[in-house]
């Protein structure tokens, strides 16, 4: 496609992306916001959501060839796979970005970002309350894939630097959300187009304390770590480099 288009489209689905993740905070913060969206806001963040995966997936497929993506598909495959296992095993973590973190390593952040939010728009099918919390899974993608370029995978210490990094982006990012879809009862009343409010309100009785704020840099670590056995590995033997930072140059700038 023209490289003039790939900026524009990238920030027309930051920016919708953006919104996915402002409107369900700022609702309690304006009643008039709350009074204008009301239930709407269940298709409001699903339609920007999707509408940013289809925006990058115009800049994305056409620079992938067979190898990448075959690797993008199967980072969204892990993603739904170990989230789902790790929700069915009551795990303490969540572990479901360890697809959309290797796609973003390897293949470069813009990548990285279109895998989770193709993971993410399938949410909808699988886990539609999860989808205000798209944002933390999309911004951890696009992290690994600025680490990777940066060389954050080098060693043992920046790649554990890089994923507590991560996972304290990702705290602040959920943060707002968690505090607000926990402690205001319009807003949870708000996503019961998709699922049942006895479902909604379960969900987000996650207590607001030190581990939900911590479990984001723990999580993140442990699966930098896994990326960071994983991808030299592929690097070598799809793109023929011995460094993660060395595939990740296949993105187009």
């Amino acid at each position: 496609m023209n490289q003039k288009l790939r900026g524009p489209l990238f920030v027309l689905a930051a920016l919708l992306l953006l919104v996915q993740w402002a409107l369900p905070v700022l609702m309690p913060l304006s009643d008039s916001l709350m009074s204008f969206v009301g239930t709407n806001v269940n298709w409001i963040i699903v339609a920007t959501l999707v509408g940013a995966m289809i925006l990058l997936g115009i800049v994305v497929i056409p620079t992938l060839d067979k190898r990448s993506a075959l690797l993008l598909l199967a980072g969204v495959a892990l993603d739904q796979g170990i989230g789902e296992a790790v929700y069915r095993l009551h795990l303490p973590l969540y572990l479901d970005t360890l697809g959309s973190v290797l796609v973003g390593a390897l293949l470069g952040p813009t990548a990285g970002v279109f895998c989770a939010t193709v993971s993410c728009s399938l949410w909808i099918f699988v886990a539609p309350v999860g989808i205000p919390f798209a944002a933390a899974s999309i911004v951890t993608a696009w992290i690994a894939g600025l680490v990777a370029r940066l060389d954050g995978f080098s060693n043992w210490l920046t790649m554990v630097v890089s994923g507590l990094v991560a996972g304290l982006t990702v705290s602040i990012v959920s943060s707002p959300l968690m505090y607000v879809l926990s402690n205001s009862s319009k807003p949870r009343q708000s996503f019961d187009i998709f699922t049942s409010l006895v479902a909604v309100d379960t969900y987000f009785q996650v207590p607001f304390s030190a581990w939900a704020l911590l479990s984001d840099p723990v999580d993140k670590v442990i699966v930098f770590a896994i990326v960071f056995f994983v991808a030299p590995w592929l690097a070598k033997k799809f793109w023929g480099v011995s460094e993660v930072s060395g595939a990740v140059v296949r993105e187009p700038s």
